[in-house]
């Protein structure tokens, strides 16, 4: 099974949709600390010009706590705005496996690798696989709704473990 050039064209248009309401969420949040920031610096200058008219040793303690308390806040901003906007990985990185996966959903699963029929096992249903009490197999939710794509996905399976000298003799559940 495997989809249209269109329909992957339009997930593939989803995602760089998607990814890029991200990015511009991100440089929002950037610019919404920015402004924190620059609140944080006006009311430290507001306390050190107290510290200067004042001179109760009281006030000035105060002040200083209050200076100190907002520098730390400043900080944890500037970390922030550090790593606000900037993605662990490129698109590329990020999306790569699932475009892999939605252009040939079955290149992954006839792959020799475990890891590989695992993460299209993953990728296709929404449930681990479970075994009735009378040995039919029941099918979990699946991510697609491709009732083909879950009958190879289990034919294949049982077929792999020798449970039949005929795939199309297996049963299960909900075909």
């Amino acid at each position: 099974m495997k989809p249209s050039k269109e329909l992957f064209f339009l997930a593939a248009d989803i995602f760089t949709d998607l990814w890029n309401a991200k990015h511009e969420t991100a440089k929002q949040e950037a610019e919404h600390i920015r402004r924190d920031i620059i609140m944080i610096e006006r009311k430290t200058e507001q306390f050190f010009d107290r510290i200067t008219e004042t001179d109760s040793e009281t006030l000035i303690t105060a002040y200083e706590k209050k200076i100190r308390k907002l520098e730390e806040e400043k900080i944890v901003l500037d970390e922030k705005i550090a790593k606000c906007g900037r993605p662990l990985h490129s698109f590329d990185e990020t999306y790569r496996t699932a475009f892999t996966f939605l252009s040939n959903p079955q290149k992954l699963w006839a792959s020799n690798r475990l890891e590989h029929k695992r993460a299209a096992l993953k990728l296709a249903f929404s449930e681990p696989l479970h075994t009735a009490k009378n040995g039919v197999i029941e099918l979990p939710k699946s991510r697609f709704h491709s009732r083909f794509w879950r009958k190879m996905v289990w034919v294949s399976m049982i077929w792999c473990r020798g449970g039949g000298s005929n795939p199309h003799d297996v049963t299960i559940a909900g075909f």
